[in-house]
């Protein structure tokens, strides 16, 4: 509308939690687009009012951009507020406010339209003038106008602006309206598809498949379409051509998708047709494999599982025949993958036991490491009972498990194909495998075959051992606490005794657990989940009166500097970058922020959780696991960071089961000196 460049081709979105509306500009990438920042380190609209939430915008008919603001001191989802929150009697505030910003370029007129519109009175040749109004606005209301009134005589003044060579927008908005009032014929039509402007002959297109049933002589006017300059128009005539089941359309398609296989969206176009090309174009992607362009990878994959999940099983015989024939091809992986995600979707997911012998044979004789895991993956979901060789398969498996001089990549899928049966004769190898000095992906695989055994094994085990994992084995553990309720039972009593700290289980396993269908085990949860100790409340009750002070945000910054710079940072500088990022708690209410300098434990940020290792060599080091990786952990702590401790020099590893942040805050400020503290912290600078 009014706007000048470059903000005449942004897109704005409203974000209320961080009190800004955003600008992208749109760049042409292929058939789609590519956003970007208009400025580099700098939003459209920003406010340090944190009490501004835009939530919806608008263009008006003056062109200008129109922002509403919602308002609020807290915007919440009243499952995860603080209890001090919900009894502070501020979730209503600012609900009788609110405003409408008008935004416009310097120099703007007044909002003179405001008095009233007159459009709904304007005649239709009027309408279809607007239809080629800069202003989407004009055009918008003008097209749903005509289309409401059904007036007949709008035909001749749309065809003629459908025709007007200095008005794309008009020719764009008079076809639709024409398409809207049953008055679009296929000479229109042809016509537009030679439109000078790309997005003209783009809808040209998707208007020529709405008539291809009774005008099929527009389809001999689409093949030649195949060679546009413009990628969007090529992108929409091969979802157009989907439908036209003739030789020369399925030459077009191929010619297409071939010229354009690193396009995404032009492999989901060619999979758009009929099922009954499905198979065909996977032969011809094959014969035209390219194994250093990934995009034929993603083709085989999608149309294989596209096979897998029609009727015809003979099919799925036939693919799993390819993918397991020597000698070995890049493609053959991307078909089992397919396969795979196919069968996952059908009820029926047999395949006979001579299939299975082929996926057991390659999953261990291949030197393809996705080949042999896409293996394990299809006898996942196929199952394995009919195999003839399965308990000599079994052994050879448990040989791989135990051999140390083997890869471990390889030893963790030979632990997981240990999972296809009953694990419970291999619990002594699998809870062996569960141990810190091992390589990661190998206790991974243990855990989730342990987790197969359909009792508590696994979760008693677990919780005996829990001190001793480290972080990433901890949160792939807590999935297998979440298999049924017994389990579940365990894991929430191991949060009650303060084994598991409530922070580890994660926001998504939190949402599961108190949503689940068990009454006791769902109340239970969001009892634990949302608890507060007895004893933190009474020292946060003691420090309300903070609360009421006035705070000094430059004395503040003295005690932020004094007390917490040697494990925080605010906003990236100002201290050690060790614990959380306190310059993301601006919007906190006061209290909220008190209560966890108060009480560290109280909500302990994922990874920021102290660990103590125990060396070998008898060395003992606590600090923060800032990363892993299958042979090392990094253990960071305040002023320094030990990198690649290597897991074979582990003696143990064990939880603390504490924040990182020392407890007792209370014993080093007093109650102005938090007061001024919360002034600080509460800045947004």
């Amino acid at each position: 509308g009014a706007f000048p460049a470059p903000f005449d081709k942004v897109t704005f979105v409203a974000e209320p939690v961080s009190n800004l509306v955003h600008a992208d500009k749109l760049s042409d990438t292929g058939a789609s687009f590519v956003a970007s920042r208009v400025h580099s380190n700098k939003e459209f609209l920003a406010s340090t009012d944190a009490w501004f939430r835009p939530v919806n915008l608008y263009i008006g008919p003056d062109g200008a951009l129109y922002v509403v603001d919602y308002y609020r001191q807290i915007i919440e989802h009243p499952e995860w507020m603080g209890e001090e929150v919900v009894k502070s009697g501020q979730l209503y505030n600012g609900n009788n406010m609110g405003r409408i910003y008008r935004i416009t370029p310097t120099g703007a007129k007044v909002a003179d339209w405001t008095g009233g519109l007159k459009l709904g009175d304007a005649s239709v040749e009027e309408l279809v003038k607007q239809l080629s109004n800069p202003n989407i606005w004009w055009r918008l209301n003008a097209q749903r106008l005509l289309i409401d009134r059904k007036d007949e005589r709008a035909g001749s003044p749309l065809i003629r602006m459908a025709q007007n060579p200095s008005a794309p927008f008009g020719r764009l908005h008079a076809l639709w309206t024409l398409e809207g009032l049953n008055q679009l014929t296929p000479n229109i039509i042809a016509q537009a598809l030679k439109d000078p402007v790309a997005g003209v002959r783009e809808n040209a297109i998707k208007l020529a498949g709405l008539h291809l049933a009774t005008a099929p002589q527009l389809a001999s006017l689409l093949l030649p379409m195949q060679n546009d300059t413009n990628a969007k128009v090529r992108f929409q005539l091969l979802c157009t051509i989907g439908s036209i089941n003739t030789p020369e359309a399925l030459e077009a398609r191929n010619n297409l998708l071939f010229r354009n296989v690193n396009d995404q969206w032009m492999q989901t176009a060619a999979l758009s047709g009929s099922a009954a090309q499905t198979s065909s174009l996977l032969e011809v992607v094959l014969d035209s494999f390219r194994h250093q362009v990934p995009a034929y990878a993603s083709l085989v994959q999608q149309l294989s599982g596209m096979v897998a999940g029609g009727k015809s099983s003979g099919d799925v015989h036939h693919l799993i025949q390819k993918a397991t024939t020597l000698p070995e091809a890049e493609w053959q992986a991307p078909m089992l993958k397919g396969l795979t995600q196919g069968l996952k979707m059908k009820k029926a997911k047999a395949v006979s036991g001579d299939d299975q012998e082929l996926l057991i044979q390659t999953f261990f004789e291949s030197t393809s490491g996705g080949l042999r895991n896409a293996s394990l993956e299809l006898l996942k979901v196929t199952g394995v009972a009919k195999a003839p060789s399965l308990k000599k398969a079994f052994k050879k498996a448990v040989d791989i498990s135990s051999d140390e001089q083997q890869p471990a990549d390889r030893r963790a899928e030979a632990v997981e194909f240990l999972a296809l049966g009953d694990p419970l004769p291999f619990v002594g190898l699998l809870k062996s495998l569960l141990n810190p000095g091992k390589p990661l992906s190998i206790q991974v695989a243990s855990l989730r075959t342990l987790s197969v055994i359909p009792d508590n094994t696994v979760a008693e085990f677990l919780l005996r051992q829990w001190n001793n994992l480290t972080p990433q084995v901890q949160n792939e553990a807590l999935n297998t606490f979440l298999v049924d309720t017994s389990r579940i039972a365990l894991l929430l009593d191991a949060i009650e005794n303060g084994q598991v700290q409530p922070a580890t289980v994660g926001w998504q396993r939190s949402v599961r657990l108190m949503s689940q269908t068990n009454l006791k085990l769902r109340e239970k949860a969001r009892k634990l989940l949302t608890k507060t100790d007895e004893e933190r409340a009474n020292v946060n009750k003691a420090y309300q009166p903070a609360l009421a002070l006035n705070g000094n945000p430059e004395k503040g910054k003295t005690v932020f500097l004094t007390s917490c710079s040697s494990c925080h940072q605010i906003r990236g500088s100002m201290g050690v970058h060790f614990g959380p990022d306190l310059g993301t708690i601006h919007n906190w209410s006061a209290d909220a922020i008190m209560a966890n300098i108060l009480a560290p434990d109280l909500s302990i940020s994922s990874g920021f959780d102290l660990w103590e290792v125990t060396l070998k060599n008898g060395e003992t080091i606590q600090g923060i696991i800032s990363s892993e990786t299958a042979t090392s952990i990094t253990l960071k702590n305040v002023g320094r960071e030990i990198k690649a401790i290597s897991r074979a020099n582990i003696r143990s590893l064990k939880g603390l089961n504490m924040s990182s942040m020392p407890a007792g805050l209370e014993k080093q400020i007093n109650h102005q000196q938090m007061a001024n503290l919360l002034a600080y912290l509460r800045q947004n600078k």
